[in-house]
């Protein structure tokens, strides 16, 4: 890390540095131009427009919780004041094998309450494109949900088989997912529809997204 002593937007001065690796805590300044950590180490002489005066505190990178059900929450409320002011700047959503889409995002927004600019959306490549739009204060990692694919893939009848058609239709909705930039699939095989599938059934609409 450069420990160049040029004007910078922010220091935050006199922290305990927590780098993310385990190992013990630093004292370090930290300069930071833009959104870029651009300095690091004893910044005594540096000039920033912003200083914060770190001492005695911890400084570490942001935190990732990687079981989320902000799923909706990232775009009704896109400050997501709950994780931000806990540290966290990544959220993993859908998790327990339910996600985004397919779904009726007309009805789950009233109860979610979407900001009236907020359209429904068609698919994870609408969804993505839709937490791209409100820009949350957070980054997101989207999970493909495979109870959300079998609902739409089977509806009521839940209790029997998928047919070779219900399966090649939710694995349809994987590899739209996977394109549109989901990070991986997920199941809750504890919970409905979930409980009900095989495990040929998973393997055969996960193994898309392993493609």
């Amino acid at each position: 890390m450069s420990t160049s002593h040029n004007h910078l937007d922010l220091i935050l001065r006199g922290g305990a540095v927590y780098d993310g690796t385990g190992s013990e805590p630093f004292n370090a300044d930290i300069g930071i131009t833009g959104d870029r950590i651009t300095a690091l180490g004893e910044l005594s002489s540096a000039t920033a427009n912003d200083e914060i005066d770190a001492s005695g505190m911890a400084v570490s990178p942001g935190f990732i919780d990687v079981h989320s059900h902000d799923d909706f929450h990232v775009v009704s409320s896109p400050d997501v004041e709950h994780n931000t002011l806990q540290g966290i700047t990544t959220v993993v959503v859908g998790n327990c094998g339910f996600g985004a889409a397919p779904c009726d995002t007309a009805r789950l927004g009233e109860l979610f309450k979407l900001p009236p600019e907020v359209k429904p959306w068609d698919g994870y490549a609408g969804y993505l494109a839709t937490v791209d739009q409100v820009k949350p204060s957070l980054n997101v990692a989207v999970l493909i949900g495979h109870n959300t694919l079998r609902l739409d893939a089977m509806g009521d009848n839940q209790e029997v088989p998928p047919s070779i058609d219900q399966v090649t239709h939710m694995a349809g909705w994987v590899a739209e997912g996977m394109d549109a930039g989901a990070v991986g699939f997920s199941t809750g095989l504890v919970y409905e529809p979930g409980r009900f599938s095989t495990t040929d059934e998973i393997a055969a609409v996960a193994t898309v997204a392993g493609g």
